[in-house]
């Protein structure tokens, strides 16, 4: 984990945008450990970047995959203490 915030976030972003264009296998490797984790960062702008980058690569999983992997993962932003955060968790859910 990078120190500066900034650039865990920015890179969240990156991974995000090119999640789309990734090999089947690289998907799987690492777009959910990649968001589930900018989901537990501590600046609110990484975990709205990482719920964001879920939205954005939704076409990328499977079926089982959202429901094993994805949703748990993002479960628990549904009480974010970060208002910003939580509107975007319900939006996510509903396109589900």
């Amino acid at each position: 984990m990078d120190a500066e915030a900034s650039v865990r976030t920015n890179t969240c972003i990156l991974i995000g945008r090119l999640g789309p264009l990734l090999g089947y296998n690289t998907k799987r490797k690492v777009l959910v450990p990649a968001f589930s984790r900018a989901l537990k960062d501590p600046f609110v702008h990484a975990r709205v970047a990482g719920l964001m980058a879920f939205m954005a690569t939704i076409e990328c999983f499977e079926i089982s995959e959202l429901a094993s992997k994805v949703i748990p993962n993002m479960a628990f932003t549904l009480i974010d203490e970060e208002k910003s955060v939580v509107p975007l968790e319900t939006i996510l859910q509903n396109t589900v």
